[in-house]
């Protein structure tokens, strides 16, 4: 009886063990680059500007560079989560945001609508509905991120495109007044 007793309590104490969930930890990635574009001023460059621009002329550009907070040998597949959260600083009109992959190398302090239009990708995410200011946004770019970490696609960051007739400004990593830059939250599986 003692034998069964033994054995019961020891797969139980398996059962448990193994309904416990997996050790995790997070990492932010390091925001490299931020600008905006504008149709109508194509020559211009935003990349000083305390503040980003989403609206039906204005596309916002994201550069992050994971391998600077990410362990040493870190595959996608260690990635269980990876969130870019933006804060909405100013609101206009609503809508949705398109996450749009970069397809080519820029700089913040070059990128403009000349050189940076012919840059914007397919759309990899569409963020929730954006209905006031004064928020975090976030949008899941598991998918993306995987890839860049896995050298599927080359990591040049991401344009964030107004959809719904979306009229909003981010603040950018230069705005020193706010701590509300752009984030690209990493989840890690633990090991």
């Amino acid at each position: 009886m003692a034998s069964h007793t033994r054995r019961f309590s020891a797969l139980l104490v398996l059962a448990l063990l193994l309904c416990l969930p997996v050790a995790s930890f997070a990492v932010d990635a390091v925001l490299t680059d931020d600008t905006f574009i504008n149709s109508g001023s194509p020559s211009a460059t935003n990349g000083a500007n305390a503040s980003l621009k989403i609206n039906s002329t204005s596309t916002t550009f994201l550069k992050f560079d994971p391998s600077a907070t990410l362990p040493p040998g870190t595959t996608g597949s260690d990635i269980t989560k990876a969130t870019l959260v933006l804060w909405v600083n100013t609101f206009t009109t609503g809508g949705t945001i398109d996450v749009r992959q970069v397809t080519g190398p820029w700089a913040e302090a070059t990128l403009n609508f000349t050189t940076g239009s012919g840059l914007i990708g397919s759309s990899v995410a569409v963020s929730p509905s954006i209905t006031s200011k004064g928020d975090f946004v976030a949008i899941d770019l598991t998918d993306l991120v995987q890839d860049w970490i896995d050298g599927i696609v080359a990591n040049n960051g991401v344009a964030l495109q107004p959809a719904g007739g979306l009229n909003i400004v981010i603040n950018s990593k230069e705005n020193t007044g706010a701590a509300h830059e752009a984030r690209l939250e990493i989840a890690l599986a633990g090991t």
